[in-house]
């Protein structure tokens, strides 16, 4: 039996095969699947100097899930064969917008720009798997001002409506307001809508900015990580640093800072949780950067060009909780600070298991590993006691505690998705199951025999290493009842 299966078990005070655990917050739980789903599109947007004084190069990098596109089928029939395959084509076009315009505008666009690609699949499975997707880069110079940003997407041929056009413009600001009520809410949310698609093209023809771009996994290639504003929680990943080369600098600082569950720059009442320092004498790269997309990679180039240098710097993302930060660059000199550049991301678990997304669920579906007496008087306590006892419960629990990420937790977690995915049937819930119960304890066993007798009953037979787990069929919709565990 795995360690991790071993320390499971230990903190079993009460494992009992009946229907007395109950099914509270059934309903939640289901309600958070839904919600678990992200909307598959992630832009990110850089700005770098002009070639001409006053303007700026701006740099759209895109990508777009598979889950998010549709996909055509097509058929082609060879003299041998036939062959299916699927297949999405695709175009962006970037309109900005006087800043004063409306959300939608009614007057023409100022300037316009449009990226098109295709993906094609010969496997029908691909054209809903999340790991795969179709990247792109879109580049235009337009001077330095502020504008409105509206994209629009056309996906064979047809324009993206909708909800799904929402996820590629933000969002709208009423499903970022959910925890408020009343007025204050809806005042917010138009506000918040006021302000969508927004953007400060800087004037970086001074000799004082800096500009960051988030790359993938430390010590990777020069690739640019292309998830919208978010890495990967509990992963170290790199930043590239850009600033001009005739900045004067003796040193050059990074700070960095937890701003909670919401993107912002107002960082005074926010923890700064880490810092440090660059040599600019340490040249790392120097050039125009290129951005080269071939449909799923990013990568970086760099042209000639002596105004601007860049040093590659790895955050120890894997220190940091889940939740947004905020990057601020500042330029040493003479014993002097100057801000010279910022930034916002979110730290971000990408794969995280439903039951996290709401604390409640979480803490109730703990009824498998927790006494049913503590857990009846945690969830009686109120918002703040909950935190601070689901916390110390797996902190003290963490096979890796110099990290944020938990892999017991998530371990534990995602057993009780796997039980719901695939012993749930038209009665019961998954992780209410016999079947369930015995996986998100034991995980998966190391042997499952499945006996169909002449005229009897279906068995299923579940071996691990020191026990067997010994299930009966009792329909024919999958439904199973433990007969007996054996040692």
């Amino acid at each position: 039996m795995s360690r991790l299966t071993q320390t499971i078990a230990f903190f079993i005070l009460i494992f009992a095969f009946t229907t007395s655990l109950g099914a509270q917050n059934r309903y939640s739980y289901q309600m958070l699947v839904g919600q678990q789903r992200d909307g598959g599109v992630f832009l990110d947007v850089i700005h770098m100097p002009g070639s001409e004084p006053g303007n700026t190069r701006v740099i759209i990098l895109h990508r777009l899930n598979h889950s998010y596109l549709t996909f055509r089928r097509q058929v082609i029939q060879n003299p041998e064969n036939i062959q299916t395959r699927f297949t999405s084509d695709v175009s962006i076009t970037y309109d900005f917008y006087n800043s004063s315009s409306d959300p939608v505008p009614r007057e023409p666009y100022l300037y316009r720009e449009t990226w098109s690609g295709s993906v094609t699949v010969t496997d029908f499975s691909e054209t809903t798997d999340e790991d795969r997707y179709l990247a792109g880069v879109t580049v235009l110079e337009i001077p330095a001002d502020t504008y409105r940003l509206l994209p629009v997407i056309q996906i064979n041929g047809r324009e993206v409506t909708g909800a799904r056009a929402e996820a590629l413009r933000g969002g709208r600001a009423a499903t970022q307001m959910a925890p408020l009520r009343g007025r204050r809410a809806a005042r917010e949310a138009r506000e918040a809508e006021q302000r969508r698609g927004i953007m400060e093209v800087p004037d970086l023809s001074t000799d004082a900015f800096a500009r960051m771009t988030l790359l993938g996994a430390a010590n990777d290639t020069l690739t640019v990580r292309n998830h919208g504003r978010n890495v990967n929680f509990g992963e170290d990943f790199d930043l590239l640093i850009s600033y001009p080369s005739a900045m004067q600098a003796d040193s050059l600082e990074l700070r960095v800072f937890n701003t909670g569950n919401r993107a912002s720059s107002e960082t005074g009442q926010s923890s700064q949780i880490y810092s440090a320092f660059i040599d600019p004498s340490y040249q790392l790269y120097h050039g125009s950067p290129q951005f080269i997309s071939d449909s799923s990679l990013i990568k970086l180039d760099f042209a000639e060009d002596t105004r601007l240098k860049h040093h590659r710097i790895t955050v120890p993302n894997h220190r940091f909780a889940n939740a947004w930060y905020h990057a601020e660059v500042y330029s040493w000199h003479d014993g002097t600070a100057e801000k010279v550049g910022e930034r916002s991301w979110q730290s971000r678990w990408f794969d995280m298991p439903v039951s996290l997304l709401n604390l409640d669920v979480a803490i109730d579906m703990m009824r498998f590993i927790v006494d049913p007496d503590e857990l009846r008087q945690v969830r009686r306590s109120n918002l703040e006691e909950k935190e601070t006892w689901f916390r110390e419960f797996w902190s003290t629990r963490n096979p890796t505690p110099e990290t944020e990420y938990n892999e017991l937790m998530a371990e534990y977690y995602r057993r009780i998705d796997y039980a719901f995915e695939n012993f749930s049937t038209p009665t019961t819930v998954g992780f209410e199951s016999d079947q369930g119960r015995v996986y998100i304890v034991y995980g998966p066993p190391e042997d499952v025999d499945r006996r169909l007798p002449a005229g009897g009953t279906t068995t299923e037979v579940w071996t691990y290493p020191e026990q067997q787990f010994i299930f009966t069929a009792t329909s024919g919709f999958g439904d199973f009842q433990l007969v007996q565990p054996t040692q």
